[in-house]
């Protein structure tokens, strides 16, 4: 399983930017939200600009629309373009475990697992 746990915030999906990229409104506690770019961790997807690229980011898209715009965001550092790495999960009543965005992808053969940190 690729999703260990770390921070934890509830969030709301913002934008799919490409199928491992989304942007968050992040509930960081005391009413206070704030907006970050989450590149999906241990997610090496296809440029979203290639044909692969284009179908995945449609999927993540269905995804959200399937399982909800509600989710809980765990990370623990950012990259070197400023971006938080993440582990995405939705937390529903529909769901009876909690299923990870960054698992899912993985499923598809053209998603391989990026360990560069």
């Amino acid at each position: 399983e690729v999703c260990p746990r770390m921070y934890r915030y509830y969030a709301t999906l913002n934008r799919v930017v490409d199928a491992d990229t989304i942007d968050l409104d992040i509930d960081v506690g005391f009413k206070v939200f704030m907006t970050h770019r989450i590149r999906l961790m241990d997610i090496d997807a296809p440029e979203r600009f290639t044909k692969e690229g284009k179908r995945l980011t449609q999927e993540v898209k269905l995804l959200f629309r399937e399982y909800g715009n509600k989710v809980v965001l765990e990370t623990r550092k950012s990259d070197s373009f400023g971006r938080y790495l993440g582990w995405i999960f939705w937390d529903g009543e529909q769901i009876v475990d909690d299923t990870c965005l960054n698992d899912l992808l993985l499923e598809d053969p053209s998603v391989k697992v990026w360990k560069k940190r």
